[in-house]
């Protein structure tokens, strides 16, 4: 599986950097295959409670992420720069408050109870049409103003 993965690296270029990150998903799902495989009982209880399963996601958020570094980077010296810097002290540019407060609100409204979505859903159902339209609208000024400026060119036109 994991050749596989590192072959879907492969597919994207023939950079070093592609072969990274399809190494290093291809590692991160054989590791996964092996802890999911070990028996030891205390581990087995740790992995079952609501404490792991929250570590669980963060970790692989994180290690997704540093995977994109490498996938997106032309060149080991970069993605080694990238990452040195997202190390280094000093202000982070692009977490500004209102930023980092919509990404909190966009995850963790994933993980609402079921019964609190529903009844989220059936309560904005019954609200007016106009008043329905006026947060979608609100939700997209939001989005524009906190996301990047100008057009990115979509990532496959370099292959």
């Amino acid at each position: 599986m994991g050749v596989a993965v590192v072959g879907g690296g492969l597919w994207h270029g023939a950079n070093g950097t592609f072969v990274a990150w399809g190494a290093w998903h291809g590692g991160m799902l054989v590791g996964h295959r092996v802890f999911a495989g070990i028996g030891w009982r205390p581990l087995v209880a740790v992995r079952g409670t609501v404490a792991w399963r929250w570590v669980s996601r963060i970790l692989l958020f994180q290690a997704v992420c540093l995977g994109w570094v490498f996938f997106r980077s032309p060149s080991f010296d970069v993605a080694f720069q990238v990452l040195g810097n997202l190390s280094a002290p000093g202000p982070v540019t692009l977490a500004s408050m209102p930023v980092v407060l919509t990404l909190a609100v966009g995850l963790f409204g994933q993980y609402l109870p079921r019964r609190l979505r529903f009844d989220l859903e059936v309560w904005v159902a019954k609200l007016p049409s106009v008043l329905r339209g006026a947060a979608l609208a609100g939700a997209l000024f939001v989005i524009q103003v906190l996301g990047p400026t100008g057009v990115s060119p979509f990532i496959y036109f370099q292959f």
